[in-house]
C-alpha cells in the first residue's frame, strides 16, 4: 500500500497537479507577461485558493501585439479588468469546451468557446487553445491571442464601425435588424465602405430594385454559427438565405476568401456571433449576372416583381 501511495504521489507530481493555478502560471515562461499582470493586479493570491479556476493565458507574443502590454502596464484598472476577463470559475478541460459554449468570466462578461472539427481546434473568443496545464485547483490554457470582450450584438457592432456604415444601412433597409440582434449565433460578412463605393451605380440600383433580390443578397452575408478564423477551411457555407452557398477558400498564401472576395479584418466579437470585414459585396450566384451586369434573370427565378 505504501508503494502504491508513493507511485500515486510521483504520478501527480509529474503531471503538475500538486501545484495550484498560480504556481502553474509562474512556471510557464511563454505566459510570463500575462502572469506579471496577474501579480500586479493582486489576482495571484486568489488563484491560490480552493477554486476551481480556469485561466486562459495569452502568450508573450500575443501580449505585445497592438502594444497591448504597454497599454495595460500604464493602466492598473484596465489591467485588472483584462486579467479578470481571462479567468473563469470552474475547471474546464479542452473536451469540456464544446462548440458554442458560453462561459462567464470573473469580470462577468461572456466568453464564447468553439470546437471545430477542422484540425480538432478549440478556441475561446476566436483565440486558439495551444496547450493546457492541469493544476490542483483548476487548469491553465495557453492561448494564441488575448481575448477581446464582445462589443454588443452584431447589429451594434456593425452600426458602431465607421468603416461599415453603408452596409449597416442596407441591413436595416432589408429589415434584418431583429435578426442581427437575436441570439444567433451568426457569422456576419460585412463589406467595407470602400468595397461598397467601388460598386457602380447600376449595380446598387439593380440590387435594390427588387425587394426579394435585395433581402436575399443581404441574408447571403449572414452565416449560421460562429466561424472564427481558426475554424475556417475550404468548403461551402450555409447562409440565412439558403438560395445559394458561399464558396470559402483558405489559402496559406492569400488568406481567406469567400466567393473570391477577401476577408480584410477578422474576428470582431459580438454577443451573438462574430463579424468579419470583406473587401467586396457578396451576391448569390442566382442573381449575380443580373445584379452585376444587368442580364435578365433566369426564367425559373421568381422575384417579388414577377409575383406582383
Amino acid at each position: 500500500m505504501l508503494a502504491l501511495s508513493s507511485l500515486f504521489l510521483v504520478f501527480v507530481c509529474v503531471n503538475g497537479q500538486t501545484q495550484n493555478v498560480d504556481q502553474v502560471l509562474s512556471t510557464l515562461t511563454n505566459v510570463a507577461d500575462f502572469y506579471n499582470l496577474v501579480k500586479t493586479t493582486s489576482t495571484s493570491s486568489a488563484l491560490q485558493g480552493t477554486g476551481p479556476f480556469t485561466v486562459f493565458a495569452p502568450t508573450g507574443t500575443a501580449m505585445h501585439r497592438n502594444r497591448k502590454l504597454a497599454q495595460l502596464t500604464n493602466d492598473t484598472v484596465a489591467a485588472g479588468k483584462f486579467v479578470q476577463y481571462h479567468i473563469v470559475n470552474g475547471a474546464y478541460n479542452t473536451q469540456d469546451l464544446v462548440n458554442e459554449l458560453h462561459l462567464t468570466s470573473k469580470s462577468g462578461i461572456l466568453i464564447r468557446a468553439n470546437h471545430y472539427n477542422y484540425r480538432d481546434r478549440v478556441t475561446v473568443q476566436g483565440s486558439l487553445v495551444i496547450e493546457s496545464h492541469p493544476a490542483s485547483n483548476g487548469i491553465v490554457h495557453v492561448i494564441s491571442y488575448y481575448m477581446d470582450p464582445p462589443v454588443g450584438t452584431l447589429l451594434q457592432a456593425v452600426q458602431s464601425d465607421p468603416n461599415l456604415s453603408t452596409f449597416a444601412g442596407l441591413m436595416v433597409s432589408a429589415n434584418l435588424s431583429s435578426v442581427l440582434s437575436d441570439d444567433g449565433p451568426y457569422t456576419l460578412l460585412a463589406p467595407t465602405n470602400a468595397a461598397m463605393t467601388a460598386l457602380t451605380v447600376g449595380v446598387l440600383q439593380r440590387l435594390q430594385a427588387d425587394p426579394q433580390i435585395f433581402r436575399d443578397t443581404m441574408m447571403y452575408h449572414i452565416i449560421h454559427g460562429t466561424i472564427y478564423a481558426f475554424g475556417m477551411h475550404s468548403g461551402y457555407l450555409h447562409n440565412l438565405g439558403e438560395k445559394d452557398r458561399e464558396r470559402i477558400v483558405n489559402s496559406a498564401v492569400f488568406g481567406v476568401s469567400i466567393d473570391n472576395k477577401r476577408i480584410v479584418n477578422l474576428d470582431i466579437n459580438a454577443n451573438n456571433g462574430v463579424l468579419h470585414h470583406m473587401n467586396g459585396l457578396l451576391i448569390p450566384s442566382t442573381y449575380r449576372s443580373h445584379v452585376l451586369y444587368g442580364f435578365p434573370l433566369a426564367s425559373t427565378t421568381t422575384t417579388a416583381s414577377t409575383r406582383a
